[in-house]
């Protein structure tokens, strides 16, 4: 669900600010984040875009929309989470950070 919530979300950013081929990028974007890369890797380049064709304003709008959007998993999914579990919020926000840094660890172990 929050990988959805974060690809439209980027996608509608990406339309409003005159992204080419948004629609792509958004399907991009969705099965980044099923994946747990999350969305930065298309929604970098992408405010980048507006910055190299001199259009700073566009490039600001991307960029706070960006901010949201990645934050959002953050907040979002623990909410999920205690949906489907009986447990304590804090808990289950322990538990999604907990993973987080226990991926993060392993990713980290794998390249040496």
């Amino acid at each position: 669900m929050t990988a959805l919530v974060q690809s439209v979300l980027g996608g509608v950013g990406l339309a409003v600010t005159g992204i080419p081929f948004a629609a792509v990028l958004t399907a991009v974007m969705f099965m980044l984040a099923i994946a747990q890369i999350g969305t930065l890797p298309v929604l970098i380049p992408a405010v980048a875009w507006p910055l190299l064709s001199s259009q700073t304003g566009w490039a600001v709008f991307l960029l706070l929309c960006t901010l949201v959007i990645v934050t959002l998993d953050n907040l979002l999914r623990p909410i999920l989470i205690k949906k489907g579990a009986d447990l304590p919020l804090l808990l289950i926000f322990a538990g999604v950070v907990g993973g987080l840094i226990a991926l993060a660890s392993s990713a980290s172990s794998l390249g040496r």
